[in-house]
């Protein structure tokens, strides 16, 4: 049995379902306890950006230094959600605001890793992990679930619910650039309607997340 911690947005957590599934679908978090007894303390926050949660979780254990645990486990979503207030005054090429965004993220999460003495399961889920930026090597790392799930490859977008970004004037990406990254997030989108593992159309059911949980018992003690 060891401690757990998960960050993450709505896929890190079942609060992120809808009440009905939350009924009849366990997630990851649920399996961790349910098939090993593991101990999970969830900072996920639905809607929430990578670096609230992670700073949910440093203020967490900042203050709880008895409660370190031994695993981390990280449900990556959007950098771009991390947009400072007032961002808009600023000229911004989508892919370079993103890395930016990454960067930062990694950066606290890195900081994390060092306060806890972790180990650390990244899972990109909402957003593949930009695997070059990492200030580390994960001591287990799935880039892109999603992609993974739908069986088809990765697309490296952390844009899929931020439009605003491909509409305002700031934005110095051509048309064509502009129009290539709306395909491939609408794309994305149609497939996990498509999919079974997504019985909401934007979040990985119980299937999905018992395979997962299986995957990830062989790397925790």
């Amino acid at each position: 049995m060891s401690k757990i911690c998960i960050v993450g947005d709505s896929w890190g957590t079942q609060r992120g379902w809808h009440p009905d599934l939350q009924k009849t679908n366990r997630h990851t978090m649920g399996w961790l306890k349910k098939l090993k007894g593991h101990k999970v303390k969830n900072f996920s926050i639905p809607g929430g950006t990578n670096g609230n949660t992670i700073h949910k979780a440093t203020q967490y254990y900042r203050t709880h230094p008895s409660m370190m645990p031994k695993y981390i486990i990280w449900f990556h979503t959007e950098s771009l959600r991390d947009r400072e207030s007032g961002f808009f005054r600023r000229k911004y090429k989508i892919m370079d605001l993103t890395r930016e965004k990454a960067q930062d993220n990694y950066k606290k999460f890195n900081a994390l890793l060092k306060l806890t003495g972790a180990k650390d399961l990244i899972i990109g889920g909402q957003a593949p992990v930009i695997t070059e930026l990492l200030l580390h090597d994960p001591y287990y790392l799935l880039e892109d679930w999603r992609s993974e799930i739908l069986g088809v490859p990765s697309v490296m977008t952390h844009s899929l619910v931020h439009h605003d970004l491909f509409e305002n004037e700031n934005c110095l990406d051509d048309a064509e650039t502009r129009t290539k990254m709306l395909e491939e997030n609408i794309r994305i989108v149609d497939q996990c309607k498509d999919s079974i593992y997504f019985p909401d159309n934007a979040h990985p059911g119980g299937k999905a997340h018992y395979l997962l949980s299986q995957r990830l018992i062989n790397y925790i003690e």
